[in-house]
């Protein structure tokens, strides 16, 4: 009756969902920032993002690095979105201080967030599935 399907064919969408949750609170908290600070936090906050992600997926983990990173980036889009409604209504805070000040520097900021997270997410999955006996949590 019911079909069993291998750890193979699952994507963990809150594995995603947790590994974006941190660089979006990282990109939105530096919104003010410079680019070049904005850029060095959204390193290391898209790494922890893909590090988080990669720790709660069973496969596939540089897949669900990069769709951590991609949510991230979304609600950060969303955030801004909601400040620029809560604008018109006038109920919220200058909708623009959430907004990159060079467009180029938000795709460089994509780029980078998706690698890394990717990167940090295949290297835990490689360090977990490598055999060893380290493993996290036991």
């Amino acid at each position: 009756m019911f079909r069993r399907t291998s750890a193979g064919a699952r994507f963990e969408t809150v594995a995603a969902a947790w590994g974006g949750l941190v660089p979006a609170i990282a990109l939105i908290v530096t919104s003010t920032q410079t680019e070049v600070v904005r850029l060095a936090i959204a390193i290391v906050a898209f790494a922890v993002g893909g590090f988080l992600c990669g720790i709660r997926a069973d496969n596939r983990r540089a897949l669900h690095g990069a769709v951590a990173a991609l949510i991230g980036i979304g609600m950060y889009v969303a955030f801004i979105a909601l400040t620029h409604a809560a604008d018109l209504l006038g109920l919220g805070p200058d909708p623009f201080s959430l907004e990159p000040a060079d467009p180029r520097g938000m795709t460089v900021l994509v780029v980078v967030g998706v690698i890394t997270s990717s990167l940090a997410a295949a290297f835990v999955a490689s360090r977990l599935s490598s055999g060893g006996t380290t493993r996290i949590g036991t």
